[in-house]
């Protein structure tokens, strides 16, 4: 049996841990998961195995018998940040980290796993590169994701900063998505 030792990164900043104090499920606070490779929940003896509570970035699940696993982390849904001037709450982390998949295998102790938490603002935008590329190959409408595009650019640009990890990352796979549509292979 293994323990899986997972960090959870700041909220779009993967050089620091995240600070949210552990809540307790269904709570405020984040949670990991842990599901087989087909994405059901991992039950043993009869009991789901998790949600498990992160407390300042870290959580440790102890006794993960050998197999393939998906691990994610899920926010419930709290400000994360302080009210700006106008008095409103900003909300800026994703609902759902970035998701890992964990191999243990027999004989295997711990597993260090570290799960990218970007912002809401990071998802959209590759929502919205993909989009335009399932467009641009006709698997998608124009007029479906011209729509769907366009709601979520308004989403974008009317809801708080993009933050700097996320920017950054964002610019990056701008640049890989131009090479895409250009063809360079």
């Amino acid at each position: 049996m293994a323990t899986l030792k997972v960090n959870l990164s700041a909220v779009a900043d993967a050089c620091n841990q995240d600070s949210t104090p552990a809540g307790v499920f269904p709570n405020p606070g984040w949670y990991v998961f842990l599901a087989d490779c087909h994405g059901n929940p991992v039950v043993r003896a009869g009991k789901e195995y998790g949600p498990f509570p992160v407390d300042h970035g870290y959580v440790e699940i102890k006794d993960v018998p050998p197999g393939k696993y998906i691990l994610f982390a899920i926010v419930n849904p709290f400000p994360v940040s302080k009210p700006v001037p106008g008095g409103e709450i900003i909300y800026q982390s994703n609902f759902a980290s970035h998701f890992a998949i964990v191999e243990v295998c027999c004989g295997c102790h711990d597993y260090c796993i570290a799960l990218y938490n970007s912002g809401w603002h990071y998802c959209v935008q590759v929502i919205v590169y993909w989009f335009e590329l399932l467009m641009a190959q006709k698997q998608l409408s124009a007029d479906a994701g011209r729509a769907a595009v366009q709601a979520m650019n308004a989403a974008l640009k009317g809801a708080g900063q993009t933050l700097p990890g996320d920017a950054n990352i964002n610019k990056l796979i701008a640049n890989i998505v131009e090479r895409f549509r250009g063809g360079e292979r």
